[in-house]
């Protein structure tokens, strides 16, 4: 972090959807806040400025401030209070659903206009952007002092596809939560998956998922082995069912069909509690 004397307490604000939003962003930021205080001996305090979907929510006392989605103005008044107040350092959470303006350039308003440190998590990036696309995650990493990615080819992505020089880039691996090993067989009774072996993707559904690429390559895995069962763990992503209801999970149930899949692909439609998930992980 830029500026942090060791033994100091340093004030965070964070940039993302935030719990209870049904969102993956919204878990991993919460999660992320919960354990950056176990990182080491500088000191840590968080601020949420928390990223609206139009629901009304009730947010803990982390959350100081709102950012409507499409509301411009609301960019620029988080800029300054950003700017005004006593935080260290910007830690933003993108995904390019998550703001407002084309291909989510309304961060852009913020970004130029705020005067701290700012790192930047990239949650997607993509291989053939639209030209909205290209330019807003442009505009956000050269604004940036930091930018993390969770995977070695996102990398090599920034720096081929959108000239991000290396030395800004950092790779943090997304990470799993710290369960403690056991006998997969006992959790595969207790769910009625006994005698299956299984492959899981969880996590709230829409079309960045890929999971039709799973689907179309499971018929070769099943012949190799019949007792495969490919779960697929969530339930349709709130913004996607605002705009297009379930139709991309109707898509991949007539795939399953097309493709006589039936015996191997379960889908659990449903927002799941991290206890229940991580039955599924064990």
């Amino acid at each position: 972090m830029v500026g942090v004397v060791r033994g100091s307490t340093r004030k965070v604000a964070f940039i993302s959807s935030y719990m209870p939003r049904m969102c993956g962003i919204a878990t991993f930021t919460s999660d992320l806040i919960n354990n950056l205080g176990l990182a080491g001996s500088v000191g840590f305090k968080p601020v949420v400025i928390a990223m609206e979907s139009g629901v009304e929510l009730k947010y803990d006392k982390r959350v100081k401030l709102k950012i409507r989605k499409n509301a411009r103005r609301d960019y620029i008044s988080a800029a300054d209070y950003i700017n005004f107040t006593d935080v260290d350092i910007v830690s933003i959470q993108h995904e390019f659903g998550l703001f407002g303006g084309e291909g989510g350039s309304y961060l852009s308003l913020l970004l130029e206009r705020v005067n701290k440190p700012v790192v930047t998590t990239l949650h997607t990036v993509l291989e053939k952007p639209s030209s909205e696309y290209f330019g807003s995650l442009t505009d956000v990493c050269n604004a940036s002092d930091k930018v993390i990615v969770m995977n070695k080819r996102g990398i090599k992505m920034l720096r081929d596809i959108y000239s991000v020089p290396e030395s800004k880039i950092e790779l943090i691996p997304h990470g799993i939560p710290d369960l403690p090993f056991a006998d997969s067989n006992h959790y595969k009774h207790k769910l009625g998956l006994g005698g299956r072996r299984t492959i899981l993707t969880f996590g709230l559904l829409d079309r960045n998922k890929g999971i039709e690429i799973m689907l179309k390559a499971l018929p070769a895995i099943v012949k190799v082995d019949p007792s495969i069962l490919y779960i697929v763990l969530g339930a349709t992503h709130p913004e996607v069912l605002r705009h297009e209801g379930q139709s991309y999970k109707l898509k991949l149930e007539r795939m399953v069909m097309d493709l006589g899949l039936q015996r191997n692909v379960v889908f659990y439609n449903r927002f799941v509690a991290d206890e229940e998930l991580f039955q599924f992980l064990h």
